[in-house]
């Protein structure tokens, strides 16, 4: 369950101001603040799970979260719960891969990312910047009607799943294949 909404300050379009952005972001300043913003305390675990996922550039699985961070730093459990919490909070988006394991992924000021995974490879790609541009106006199109309707913590996901063209065609499942019809003569 999603209760609010924060963001991260918007990041710039140049390349110079991305990494400089992405820099400032990852500062121990920026990542209490951004903690204090959503209401939480910034202790050492939450900094070094906030600082894992804004270094990774796609969703990732809690054992990938935990293995980046020092394992000085907290311990799987606490990263189990730091995540829950963040997503609770709307810090995090989280998402599922085709075995079911959940991926997490820092939400970020601007257009969100979406993705395709490929069901037999599990890689992940990302929707161009224009498609992704307009699900999310729709998206927020959406919520705006639902929120005027009086639901409120309103979240949403948005998963395509398919085959990639580096997928074997003879190893894919009997139902994904459109047969087709047979000419009557």
């Amino acid at each position: 369950m999603q209760t609010s909404s924060h963001s991260l300050p918007p990041l710039a379009g140049s390349a110079q101001a991305k990494d400089a952005a992405t820099a400032a972001s990852t500062s121990r300043e920026a990542i209490c603040a951004r903690l204090r913003s959503a209401g939480l305390r910034s202790t050492q675990p939450r900094i070094a799970i906030y600082k894992a996922l804004n270094d990774f550039s796609e969703p990732v699985t809690i054992e990938q979260i935990f293995k980046s961070i020092k394992a000085t730093s907290c311990d799987l459990v606490t990263v189990y719960r730091g995540l829950a919490l963040f997503e609770e909070l709307g810090l995090v988006q989280r998402s599922f891969s085709n075995n079911g394991t959940g991926l997490y992924e820092l939400k970020r000021e601007g257009t969100p990312n979406y993705y395709v995974t490929c069901k037999q490879t599990g890689k992940r790609a990302t929707l161009e910047s224009e498609d992704a541009q307009e699900l999310h106006r729709v998206l927020s199109r959406i919520e705006g009607k639902l929120s005027s309707q009086g639901f409120r913590a309103l979240s949403h996901r948005l998963e395509f799943q398919g085959l990639s063209a580096e997928a074997p065609i003879t190893s894919m499942p009997a139902s994904e294949v459109d047969e087709p019809k047979a000419n009557e003569a």
